[in-house]
């Protein structure tokens, strides 16, 4: 101890710098960032959540595409039709719509929990705003790559994808406003 003194007082005079490095104080989380944690904890550590988060987001662009194909082949052979865009718009909101199931149950699955956090002093806007946000931002990419997806293997034109992401996600957008209030 006399030694790591004496060792620190010389360098000190010598003005060598100090041995040690004051640690840096970590700036402290916001109120969203701590919602944000909580809610992604509560999905992630919840094996059946998680599942549903994950596959249904998953498989979207899967059932958009598998469907596009029949549909396509159906109206071509049966009504001598091309409506590869109607069917897409179609076929995105509908299976969309499927995305945001799980939204339903952002509230009811967090039980006594949720009624415990309405006594903290964080406003109630944010609460339900880290809800949808994070619902939406799930939306948003399997929309997005569903109508890649689609626009890649030829069915859509770029304007008209980016015409069925827009409606896909403002009406996946309304659906999860709905389902959360």
């Amino acid at each position: 101890y006399l030694l790591y003194n004496a060792a620190v007082k010389i360098r000190v005079q010598n003005n060598d710098g100090i041995v040690f490095h004051a640690k840096k104080i970590s700036r402290p989380r916001t109120v969203v960032s701590g919602l944000i944690s909580k809610e992604l904890g509560s999905i992630i550590f919840t094996p059946d959540y998680a599942f549903q988060y994950i596959s249904v987001a998953a498989i979207l662009p899967v059932m958009v595409y598998l469907c596009m194909g029949l549909g396509e082949s159906l109206l071509a052979q049966l009504l001598h039709l091309e409506m590869n865009f109607e069917i897409a718009l179609l076929l995105t909101v509908l299976f969309g719509s499927l995305t945001n199931t799980f939204c339903a149950i952002n509230i009811s699955r967090e039980g006594r929990s949720f009624y415990m956090q309405k006594t903290l002093p964080i406003r109630y806007s944010k609460m339900l705003g880290v809800k949808i946000g994070l619902n939406f931002v799930v939306t948003m990419l399997s929309v997005g790559i569903s109508t890649l997806v689609i626009t890649l293997q030829g069915f859509i034109e770029p304007m008209e994808a980016v015409f069925v992401f827009a409606v896909g996600i403002i009406l996946g957008l309304a659906q999860i406003c709905f389902a959360t209030r």
